[in-house]
């Protein structure tokens, strides 16, 4: 597999589709056929870093349908060699190359991942598991999780179609009962995805900082939230991500239009009315308060 940090080349978090040649994935080697190609990488929202040391997914099938509603009769394009995930160690724009396959130009309206297990392992020691029963699979169909892709994505003759499946880590993994993560008897995986053509997309960047004594100083590990307009509520968040040790962020593959940013650690710094245009990197900077 191989990584790469889009926080650097920029483009995010979710279903990134590029029809170019070359760039976010590494260089293409299309032969030119009547094929097309695909490639879906993973990224990952962050968790509360205090809490969780180690979050795993395993995935080994997955399958593309032209209907969004499909139940059968998919295109298998990965099957039978389970990959293992580590979620926490893709964030804040890091991302890892889950698949690439030959499939037939079309629409593809739908994604199924086949999710065979996973385990969450707490700072406290506490472990999480599907082999031992203390984590819970949903009961996905046998055909596996659905993912839309909304609007559907083209592939075409001769081009590689490139995806990203952002998982959302605080919303995937659900102890219960909820009120107590740190002493929770067990944890329900109910994996959650956003998806995005980032040929449609823009992104956020910046730096979240803080005053101590008179100076700016950097904010580590800070949680920084995408709002609808006028969103108080920080579960209904569009997208999420974390700040680095100099207080950097990148929120990638967003819908162009308008947001609200919310930084928070201790303290809190919000910035509304902030406009996202395709194709177009936005720096929003927030001191928190």
């Amino acid at each position: 597999m191989k990584r790469s940090s889009l926080g650097i080349l920029f483009l995010p978090m979710a279903i990134l589709v590029s029809g170019c040649s070359g760039g976010l994935f590494g260089s293409d080697d299309d032969d030119g056929s009547f094929m097309s190609a695909v490639e879906i990488a993973v990224t990952d929202a962050p968790f509360e870093n205090w809490m969780v040391e180690k979050a795993v997914v395993r995935i080994d099938a997955v399958r593309l349908h032209e209907d969004a509603n499909g139940t059968d009769n998919f295109l298998t394009i990965m099957e039978g060699k389970e990959l293992s995930l580590d979620l926490t160690k893709l964030t804040n724009g890091l991302t890892e190359l889950m698949v690439r396959a030959a499939i037939p130009p079309g629409e593809y309206a739908q994604a199924r991942l086949n999710i065979t297990g996973g385990y969450i392992r707490l700072h406290n020691g506490k472990v999480f598991s599907t082999e031992d029963g203390t984590m819970l699979l949903s009961n996905f169909p046998a055909s596996g999780f659905k993912v839309p892709l909304a609007p559907a994505v083209h592939a075409h003759s001769g081009v590689t179609m490139r995806l990203l499946l952002d998982f959302d880590l605080s919303k995937s993994f659900r102890p219960v009962p909820a009120d107590d993560p740190l002493n929770a008897n067990s944890v329900l995986l109910l994996p959650a995805l956003r998806c995005v053509d980032v040929l449609e997309s823009g992104e956020i960047r910046g730096i979240v900082e803080e005053d101590v004594t008179g100076t700016m100083t950097s904010v580590e590990d800070a949680f920084v939230y995408v709002l609808p307009p006028g969103e108080a509520d920080m579960d209904n968040r569009i997208a999420t991500t974390g700040t680095e040790e100099d207080g950097s962020f990148a929120l990638l593959g967003l819908d162009p239009g308008t947001y609200d940013i919310v930084a928070t650690k201790g303290g809190v710094d919000r910035r509304n009315s902030i406009t996202v245009s395709k194709g177009g990197v936005t720096t929003v900077d927030l001191e928190l308060q």
